[in-house]
């Protein structure tokens, strides 16, 4: 599962002002089809409402670039 790794990240690197919301597929299709997930699980980084970078899977090297592309950015 993603969920610990994606912990382990928020703690590792702390940073200020990190807004994660999860959203369920099945219930929100729509939000879902917007903003066109179609793996999971999906992470969409924005830094000042603009969409920056997206990472599709588990892979923890890919999850952890981006969390060091954006340490120090006051939004994640």
């Amino acid at each position: 599962k993603v969920s610990p790794i994606f912990e382990n990240l928020i703690n590792k690197y702390n940073i200020e002002n990190l807004i994660v919301y999860k959203l369920d597929v099945d219930e929100d299709d729509d939000v879902a089809a917007f903003l066109k997930i179609n793996k999971l699980p999906t992470f969409i980084s924005y830094i000042n409402g603009d969409k920056m970078d997206i990472v599709m899977g588990t892979d923890e090297i890919l999850l952890e670039s981006l969390f060091k592309k954006f340490q120090g950015h006051m939004a994640f």
